[in-house]
């Protein structure tokens, strides 16, 4: 077979995880500001139980998980969003400034009590590590990544005080909460039977507010949309500072160098995605699932010069799978392949379960055809070093044609493909 070295082309899909049970509070504005400060989710837990939380603030944590659910996310409601836009959830379209126009109003946001919290009862020992104020605690707070994940928030009666409890990070299937009631706080076990018959508010880490849901692509770029809205087309992946994949929604680029494009369209979809096991514990809410595929779009090249004048088109996007949606077949209509000619043989294909670690790759190939003769292409997929590699591998044509519209299993999820032709 012979190999002409390419840009990257790839399908990666993996379930992001929870891990972080320490918030570094290290980073403060001012040089002599830098000593060792770590906040456990335990104490920020702690912090907000003995808020005097009422209706109007129970209802903005519902208000601001419940938009989160609507945009594709997991039930989760930001520190950040909650000191600088309250009741505001995550993929939610708003100006980042107090009561903006568009957002949400309350008379008392949590951001208010919790400030007169910090206010009476910062120790005196916390005010001299490095000299710390409330707002420098609240701003170290805001940028921490940290989350109110409220499940089953929409079994909620309205009236009942949540028990605010703290993903333990260690395996644990139960916790410590903090039950809020006209008694006074008192503590609970907590477990995820108790979770799903009682309001809990579980503070652990955010991991998927930086990426782009089915649900906000559709919203935001409605003329990105196939027939009916239901397909959607992503674009190349960018890569950030640190060389990791970023999520990047947009319209399909195209390469068409050779051929006249007169042939039938021929689309590779994905159809559905389903969890068959979860990623982590419940503390830890959603698995991500992040979806990537790569492949000469249009490929009609007919000498190996024209080969050269292809790049392989990547569409990424991310899935939320929400724990009560184990099993149940998650609807997702995506374009993968805007066209998908006969000359492209196959891609690479891998399921990774991220979990960090030190950066490396994996080096696969894909292929395709040139007049009867067999072309590679070169791919790096990058990986971490604890990440636990699910499933890799190279899928053919082939392949595809004889699984269509039927579950195939990829370690712990099940995916449906479909050719779509016109």
């Amino acid at each position: 077979m012979s190999k002409v070295k390419l840009v990257s082309v790839a399908v990666l899909c993996f379930a992001a995880t929870c891990s972080c049970e320490f918030v570094d509070l290290r980073q403060f504005p001012d040089p002599e500001d830098a000593e060792d400060v770590v906040l456990s989710l335990e104490d920020v837990a702690r912090v907000l139980s003995k808020l005097p939380l009422g209706d109007e603030q129970l209802q903005e944590v519902h208000d601001a998980v419940s938009s989160s659910s609507s945009n594709g996310y997991d039930e989760e409601y930001m520190l950040t969003d909650l000191l600088e836009a309250p009741g505001s959830g995550v993929g939610e379209a708003v100006t980042r400034a107090p009561l903006a126009d568009g957002g949400h109003s309350y008379t008392r946001p949590i951001r208010d009590l919790l400030k007169e919290y910090l206010d009476l009862n910062m120790s005196t020992a916390t005010k001299a590590v490095g000299g710390m104020t409330c707002e420098k605690y609240l701003e170290a707070l805001s940028s921490s990544g940290l989350q109110i994940y409220w499940p089953e928030s929409g079994n909620w009666d309205g009236a009942e005080m949540p028990t605010i409890t703290w993903d333990p990070a260690d395996g644990s299937l139960v916790n410590t909460g903090f039950r809020l009631g006209e008694g006074g706080m008192e503590e609970v076990e907590v477990d995820e039977k108790y979770a799903a018959q009682h309001p809990v508010w579980v503070i652990n880490s955010n991991d998927d507010s930086a990426f782009r849901t089915l649900q906000t692509i559709r919203r935001d770029n409605p003329e990105w949309m196939g027939e009916g809205g239901l397909l959607t087309i992503g674009s190349p992946a960018s890569e950030n500072a640190d060389g990791q994949a970023v999520a990047k929604a947009g319209g399909a680029a195209v390469t068409r160098a050779g051929g006249d494009g007169s042939a039938p369209l021929r689309s590779l979809v994905l159809k559905s995605l389903t969890m068959k096991e979860h990623g982590d514990t419940w503390f830890c809410g959603a698995s991500e699932y992040f979806v990537k595929i790569g492949a000469m779009e249009s490929f009609r090249a007919s000498t190996e010069a024209e080969l050269k004048l292809y790049n392989p088109q990547i569409t990424d996007f991310m899935v939320v799978a929400r724990r009560k949606m184990l099993g149940e077949p998650i609807e997702c209509n995506v374009l993968l392949v805007s066209d998908w000619t006969d000359q492209l043989e196959s891609c690479a294909f891998m399921i990774v379960e991220d979990d960090g670690g030190t950066r490396s790759s994996w080096t696969c190939e894909g292929k395709v055809m040139v007049q009867s003769k067999s072309y590679g292409f070169s791919v790096n997929l990058p990986i971490n070093a604890r990440d636990d590699i699910i499933w890799r591998g190279s899928l053919s044509s082939r392949y595809f044609e004889a699984k269509r519209d039927e579950p195939v299993s990829f370690g712990t999820v099940e995916l449906v493909f479909e050719f779509e032709e016109k």
